[in-house]
């Protein structure tokens, strides 16, 4: 798929209740993952709407996107 970890951010980080993937087109496959490895959300991305991790507890999570993982956390 040709993205590389520089060509993707990841925003706000922290964050309250979304977040937005900078790099990434509309349709990829985004999944959230608690620290211990469990999928929580699956979802295909939209740059209007972000990634809703309102229901999340605050802590760490893994976003895995476009074949990339990266680390956020909630607060």
């Amino acid at each position: 798929n040709g993205i590389t970890a520089s060509d993707i951010q990841i925003y706000p980080n922290p964050a309250t209740d979304k977040v937005f993937i900078s790099g990434l087109q509309n349709g990829y496959n985004v999944n959230v993952y608690s620290i211990d490895g469990v999928q929580l959300l699956k979802e295909s991305y939209d740059s209007e709407k972000g990634i809703g991790i309102d229901n999340l507890s605050n802590g760490l999570y893994f976003v895995n996107a476009g074949g990339l993982t990266f680390k956020i956390e909630k607060k």
